[in-house]
């Protein structure tokens, strides 16, 4: 297994009248981080963690030719953020904490009918490579242990992250929402089948 993850803790926090798993996990320097779902006490550092992330990502970039990225970015975050906060049944957030410091953040739509939809993800630069992203991106499966897809949209000049979602299982579709320009972002999916998604839990350290 190319990374090797522990679940350490595993406890129930009630939000309203939804239970998440909130969990602890370790990255492969055995570094351990706590998961905290749909907290908007989190709101803040997730989102300057989100555009810290993509203003390193673009600011040098000639394909992302935009005045204020940084405001950019905040916009972008702030719009989703207000979405998910008005219906959290349907859109869950996730950050990755490690001595209470945010340094991993997603986010998904779960109603979109073409799958669990990866709307945001964030690691802060300093970690990337370290089994993070994996942990986060996969979480929303320990919710929905019988999803059959995931699908996502991500920006064609970003190789590293097309490499980031290909190396666990992604593939380049079709897959697009309104209002994305397909010249500029790819779409990309990844179909489970039946009593996969226990299996990707599994080799994460997950207990169903």
């Amino acid at each position: 297994m190319q990374f090797r993850f522990f679940l350490l803790v595993s406890i129930f926090l009630v939000v309203g009248q939804l239970s998440y798993a909130e969990s602890v996990f370790t990255d492969k320097d055995g570094n351990r981080y706590a998961v905290e779902w749909n907290q908007p006490g989190n709101r803040q550092e997730a989102q300057q963690l989100f555009i810290d992330t993509f203003h390193a990502l673009y600011k040098d970039s000639p394909q992302v030719q935009i005045p204020d990225l940084r405001e950019w970015l905040r916009e972008g975050f702030q719009d989703d953020m207000d979405t998910m906060l008005n219906d959290s049944k349907r859109y869950r957030w996730v950050v990755a904490k490690r001595e209470g410091r945010t340094l991993g953040f997603a986010a998904f739509d779960t109603q979109d009918p073409q799958g669990i939809y990866v709307m945001q993800m964030a690691v802060h630069p300093s970690l990337q490579g370290r089994g993070v992203g994996r942990q986060l991106l996969f979480s929303i499966l320990n919710q929905f242990p019988d999803a059959d897809q995931m699908v996502l949209i991500t920006r064609r000049m970003n190789e590293r992250s097309i490499a980031f979602y290909e190396r666990f299982g992604f593939k380049r579709s079709r897959y697009m929402r309104p209002g994305y320009d397909v010249g500029k972002y790819i779409g990309l999916e990844r179909a489970f089948a039946r009593g996969e998604c226990q299996k990707v839990l599994s080799e994460l350290g997950h207990q169903i």
